[in-house]
């Protein structure tokens, strides 16, 4: 007799033939779609499956930017397509499914390469951003900010790049976005307008904030913030290579009781620990250390 929790295959979908390509990895000939997203495009209180290939190949293999994309239907019907050709995404990349505008329709929001500008691999002058109808695939916006198309990079920290979907100004549905690509960070409105930029310090690989950052509203103000994309903290040394621990340990605590969590840092291969506040912190209006639910789970922090 089946146990509870059993998996049970539903359904098989097959990709539309049209939505395909062929590619040679190793010794074999290999068909293929490409990375998946999923979302009521048509807003039928159905899935519905977005198919999306990519240009430009990257130094491990596999394309950046999308330049193929093709949405279909639960029973592998094809709704439609813009773009063609393209390889396998080296990671996943910057294609979100989500209503946007809040008009209570979907929207593919989508980096889109533009292969007949010549540019270089380690560029992002050949890309634009664009804002599709999720039932259609027609094109609602575009743009092209000099920010973005300035922006270069390689290796690791360049390849991981995500469209994040966020409410930065507090509206009643999340209709911002942002994206990390390398060194920089760009925040988008709905209206494909920069909200903020920022730049990190760090790019080496091993030696910089996290590839891909986290959203969420972490005081409360009903405005998402960002975290992950790299603070200079004061004081505080480069860590020591000495083993694979060789990482700042952080835990979030409220140590100095001012009801306000602060960051806790130490390197198991030093002797001291370091303690980051979000203002002075005089004891004067301190209750006391309370443990909080967040504190006995480390990250890692190079």
């Amino acid at each position: 007799m089946p146990y509870m929790g059993q998996p049970k295959l539903w359904r098989v979908v097959e990709l539309p033939g049209a939505f395909c390509t062929a590619e040679s990895v190793g010794s074999r000939s290999v068909n293929f779609g490409g990375d998946l997203r999923i979302g009521d495009l048509r807003n039928s209180g159905q899935v519905d499956f977005l198919v999306y290939r990519s240009a430009r190949n990257t130094q491990e293999g596999g394309g950046m930017t999308p330049c193929f994309l093709g949405a279909f239907n639960l029973n592998g019907q094809p709704l439609w397509s813009c773009g063609e050709g393209g390889m396998q995404p080296a990671r996943p990349g910057t294609v979100a499914v989500h209503d946007l505008d809040g008009d209570g329709c979907t929207e593919v929001i989508t980096f889109f390469c533009k292969e007949e500008i010549n540019a270089a691999v380690t560029s992002l002058a050949d890309v634009v951003i664009q804002i599709r109808d999720g039932a259609t695939g027609s094109l609602k916006k575009e743009a092209a900010p000099d920010r973005l198309q300035a922006c270069h990079g390689h290796g690791p920290n360049w390849v991981h790049q995500r469209i994040i979907i966020a409410n930065f100004r507090g509206l009643q549905s999340p209709q911002d976005f942002v994206v990390k690509l390398g060194a920089h960070v760009l925040a988008f409105d709905a209206n494909l307008e920069i909200l903020w930029e920022y730049e990190s310090l760090w790019t080496e690989y091993g030696h910089c904030p996290a590839y891909i950052p986290a959203v969420g509203d972490i005081d409360g103000d009903g405005k998402d913030e960002v975290s992950g994309i790299g603070v200079s903290l004061p004081g505080l040394p480069p860590p020591e290579p000495v083993g694979r621990m060789a990482w700042y340990h952080c835990i979030p605590a409220d140590v100095c009781g001012d009801a306000r969590e602060e960051v806790v840092l130490y390197n198991p291969w030093t002797t001291r620990i370091f303690i980051y506040t979000q203002h002075d912190c005089d004891g004067t209006t301190s209750t006391g250390f309370k443990a909080g639910p967040r504190q006995y789970n480390p990250r890692l922090m190079d």
